[in-house]
């Protein structure tokens, strides 16, 4: 298995799709009735985080 060096992570994230990706999907869980879908997808980005030694993603 090869993991993703922070680098590349930090291309990954940086892609304006990343970000248009994360609010159609805050937008669909919301008519789906989730409550607080962008809180739910702040803990999954940190547990992202997490998993990738610490560094903080936006």
């Amino acid at each position: 298995m090869t993991a993703a060096s922070d680098e590349d992570i930090e291309k990954f994230v940086s892609l304006p799709a990343v970000a248009s990706n994360r609010e159609t999907w805050i937008q669909s869980a919301e008519k789906a009735g989730a409550e607080k879908p962008a809180q739910i997808i702040e803990r999954m980005k940190a547990i992202i985080d997490a998993g990738s030694g610490g560094v903080a993603h936006d």
